[in-house]
């Protein structure tokens, strides 16, 4: 089970987005999904002012099924 880091969330096709916010280092966006990298080092699913905490791959693909009711796919697998 691999924990959520940057190139995870390029696999799964996330795309970095410029957003300036206090405590926010880097923000990562696919299909309305917005997953936070705050000053901890943490990622986080934000939606409506609540963080939902997001430590691994399993993590990721169930919050994602769970917000948008699709399942997450790896970009470079659906690719082959």
């Amino acid at each position: 089970m691999k924990a959520v880091s940057e190139e995870l969330l390029v696999q799964y096709g996330f795309e970095s987005i410029e957003v300036k916010q206090k405590g926010i280092i880097k923000t990562f966006l696919k299909n309305n999904f917005v997953v936070v990298m705050e000053q901890d080092g943490l990622f986080y699913y934000s939606n409506v002012g609540i963080e939902y905490p997001l430590k691994n791959e399993d993590d990721l693909q169930k919050i994602y099924l769970e917000a948008l009711r699709e399942k997450l796919t790896d970009d470079n697998l659906a690719m082959k």
